[in-house]
């Protein structure tokens, strides 16, 4: 029997329907299986809307952010060579990429989580890391960034991992009363946190923020790390290390949350341009607002909002720092892939952000 021709097409309308639908339910399956496999990968998105988040962000005290990194309390640089391509080289190893280490500093003496934890200090990268902290710091050189939030300049699992590791040689070289080899390598620590912190891409920064505070806490808890400081000066270390690592955590967050709604772009470029937030914070501002969409099921499926485009062509107008300016260059030149093309970014988006 011939079909009509008003048929063939019912049929193909409900062919292409079907696929589209198995296509996104494949999404849902991947983004899922994504964080099964990594619990707590990713922050539970809050149940604040995205204007909410975008008044936060308005409201939100960034002052602790800026000046906080003290030379006292890292390694001078010595020589020429990039000790951030020496730590790159370690982090992006194979046998490294997998590695979880829990910081086991509170866990009671003689646990099996402490025993672990102490395990790893005594591995061979250890020594590399301190060696690559000792050198000049130029993330920036080492992993440019590329204006494409799916090429991470790092991975936060092998670089808190790794972080940790070095904060158990700590522990073991206090242990056995090498208090100076402890002091280097909390320095050692405390210097590629500041090296990450001052990289213009706020989740870089905010992995630097996160391990200096684990190191400020180390150092707060054994009084052979204070160099003769008082109590209070360790302690106020702690608490403003402490502080910039929740703030910056807070941010990531909030600036995502907002760049979800289309109607918040305008809102997050005024935000972007004004100059006294660090430049951190003013590029991931760009980004949420080009990617935003990612987490936006009515972009998803009906295509990009215009409104995201005419946010960023307004911020071009605007003087921005080189990095600043590179990510919006990077988003401008950005154009709707279509349906498809949407659908497998988002699922490149859900794949890259897992650790």
């Amino acid at each position: 029997m011939k079909l009509s021709p008003h048929k063939v097409f019912v049929f193909a309308g409900f062919g292409c329907g079907g696929l589209l639908a198995a296509l996104m339910i494949l999404g849902l399956f991947v983004a899922r299986n994504e964080e099964a496999k990594h619990p707590g990968s990713r922050p539970v998105q809050p149940v604040f809307a995205p204007a909410a988040a975008l008044d936060s962000l308005r409201n939100l005290d960034v002052r602790s952010l800026a000046g906080r990194s003290d030379p006292r309390d890292a390694l001078a640089p010595q020589g020429r060579v990039n000790g951030a391509s020496l730590a790159l080289a370690v982090w992006r190893g194979q046998r490294i990429a997998s590695l979880s280490v829990t910081f086991g500093d509170t866990f009671p003496a003689g646990s099996t989580e402490r025993q672990a934890w102490l395990a790893a200090g005594a591995s061979y990268f250890v020594d590399t890391l301190v060696r690559a902290a000792r050198l000049p710091w130029r993330l920036a050189e080492a992993a440019p960034d590329t204006g494409d939030a799916f090429v991470p300049a790092v991975r936060s699992r092998p670089v808190l991992a790794t972080a940790r590791a070095m904060l158990a040689r700590v522990q073991l070289d206090l242990d056995a009363r090498r208090h100076a080899s402890a002091d280097t390598v909390l320095r050692a620590v405390v210097t590629i946190a500041y090296g990450l912190e001052a990289d213009p891409r706020l989740s870089v920064a905010a992995l630097g923020a996160r391990i200096e505070r684990d190191a400020a806490d180390l150092r707060a808890r054994h009084r052979e790390l204070w160099r003769g400081e008082a109590g209070a000066r360790v302690r106020a270390t702690l608490a403003q290390a402490d502080s910039s690592s929740r703030v910056l955590g807070r941010l990531q967050t909030l600036a995502w949350v907002a760049g979800i709604a289309p109607d918040n772009a305008a809102g997050l470029a005024e935000l972007a341009a004004d100059p006294r937030p660090p430049v951190a914070v003013r590029t991931e501002l760009v980004r949420v607002i080009a990617d935003g969409w990612l987490q936006d099921p009515d972009e998803m499926s009906r295509g990009i909002s215009r409104k995201r485009h005419e946010a960023l062509e307004r911020l071009q107008q605007d003087t921005l720092p080189p990095a600043m300016r590179a990510a919006l260059r990077a988003a401008l030149a950005f154009k709707d892939p279509g349906m498809l093309g949407r659908f497998r970014r988002m699922v490149a988006y859900t794949q890259v952000t897992a650790p």
